[in-house]
């Protein structure tokens, strides 16, 4: 039996004969429909907290692998710069076998020498609003237009 339906089960118990009584075996009902509803909402929680542990599981696994990735990728780069400073060093301009090729390229970039000299279409400006701050102010009853408190139920399952 399905959630909503021990719901309205119990409610079609109160239902009453000709005389306006309860039908007999109704609180004999009502306590079993009451276990079952317990039950299915201890197996939902149940299910919850179980999907949130794989989900742990899943991130720490995630976590761990980008960790390992970020290790195998900071190697690659400390033997590119060896190799870039050794091949410079002895003025080399590629290096080729006929598993792996390096070759240098020209390119230009950007170096800034004065940042505050820039105009400001060359800034990029960042707008954050500080909650925090605000949340503060308001409940030091501070005015704050654009602002407000709001009270909020949320839902914890443990």
């Amino acid at each position: 039996m399905k959630l909503y339906e021990i719901q309205s089960e119990i409610v079609n118990l109160f239902i009453t004969d000709d005389n306006g009584e309860i039908l007999e075996d109704a609180y004999a009902r009502f306590v079993e429909l009451k276990g079952e509803e317990e039950k299915k909402l201890e197996n939902a929680c149940l299910y919850y907290k179980n999907l949130l542990a794989e989900a742990k599981a899943i991130k720490d696994e995630v976590d761990n692998l980008s960790k390992r990735q970020k290790v195998k990728e900071n190697k690659g780069e400390s033997i590119k710069k060896f190799l870039d400073n050794y091949l410079r060093l002895t003025q080399k301009d590629n290096f080729e076998t006929p598993k792996c090729k390096v070759t240098f390229r020209k390119s230009t970039g950007v170096v800034i020498t004065d940042e505050n000299a820039l105009i400001d279409e060359f800034k990029k400006t960042e707008y954050k609003v500080l909650t925090k701050e605000i949340a503060d102010a308001l409940k030091a009853h501070r005015e704050v237009t654009g602002a407000m408190l709001e009270e909020r139920n949320n839902i914890q399952i443990k």
